[in-house]
């Protein structure tokens, strides 16, 4: 078709090209580092490079492969990088002896590792991959703990114990608040047993798939219950309440709320210590009309 229009282009299909090995020493003579630099030098467009010649193909690989001489482009390259669907792994057992003597922790630093962020380790070989999961499933992966050797079970795949006896024990160890559950958690809080890994961290997240998590004031026992899942009493009738203590001032509401004002009945959790956001949209005008201090007496 070049010759019948004259462009002289001859088809791929029937070009003749420089043998093999002398094409892949003028390739190497490049420094090209990748297979997308190898498409952009096709393309000319690194520039300082020499000019491919026309006999040698773009698409080596497809004309190479006739000859059985192509290895791949780290072969073509001489960048010696093998794809990842060429290599040959190591096999399990011998893979999970190399990376659990490299002491890791975590996940995490299993990442940080194989992109060659953990330099006093040893080299990661080019036989592990950095995906073990996929590599080496159902060939003998059971888990991250168990691949670094660190038997750590994520907790997606943990087996908790029912959450009657959970909360038994939580409750037995006279724990405060949920900050104070947490500093447990973390070893941080001396002279408590440490927790049972059959008890979760997270509480909250596991049981309430149960739909028998009640809040963390069930679950250590201390009955406090958080704001946002309260019960208020109607703004009416929680007015009409606070009407009879008499008080003057916003500062007087907050001493009150405090306990510092020991004369006057305690407040009770179905009445909010900030009526101006529970009771918005509810009734809510201002603090004179919550305290009262608006009415006037009628005159005898």
């Amino acid at each position: 078709m070049g010759d019948w229009l004259g462009t002289g282009t001859i088809a791929p299909s029937d070009r003749v090209y420089m043998n093999f090995e002398d094409a892949r020493k003028f390739v190497r003579s490049l420094k090209l580092r990748s297979r997308t630099e190898w498409v952009k030098y096709c393309k000319g467009l690194i520039p300082g490079k020499k000019l491919k010649p026309k006999k040698i193909p773009a698409d080596p690989s497809g004309y190479y492969l006739k000859t059985k001489e192509w290895k791949g482009m780290g072969d073509w390259l001489g960048t010696g990088t093998i794809a990842p669907s060429d290599r040959v792994y190591m096999n399990f057992e011998d893979a999970r002896k190399f990376v659990r003597s490299l002491k890791l922790r975590s996940g995490p630093e299993w990442i940080k590792y194989c992109k060659g962020l953990m330099p006093e380790k040893k080299p990661k070989p080019d036989t592990i991959f950095t995906d073990p999961a996929r590599t080496y499933e159902n060939k003998g992966w059971k888990s991250m703990g168990d691949w670094l050797g660190t038997n750590t079970i994520s907790n997606s795949y943990k087996v908790y114990i029912n959450f009657q006896d959970a909360r038994k024990f939580t409750r037995s160890l006279n724990l405060n608040s949920q900050a104070e559950w947490v500093k447990y958690c973390k070893g941080l809080i001396p002279g408590k047993k440490p927790k049972p890994e059959n008890i979760p961290g997270d509480p909250a997240g596991h049981y309430s798939k149960t739909k028998q998590w009640a809040g963390f004031g069930d679950w250590l026992g201390t009955g406090n219950v958080r704001p946002s899942e309260r019960i208020f009493m109607n703004f009416k009738d929680a007015r009409k309440f606070v009407h009879r203590l008499k008080l003057k001032s916003e500062t007087d509401w907050r001493k009150w709320c405090s306990g510092l004002l020991p004369k006057l009945p305690s407040r009770s959790d179905n009445i909010p210590s900030h009526p101006e956001r529970t009771y918005q949209n509810f009734g809510w005008i201002n603090w004179s009309d919550w305290l009262g201090t608006n009415i006037k007496s009628k005159k005898i």
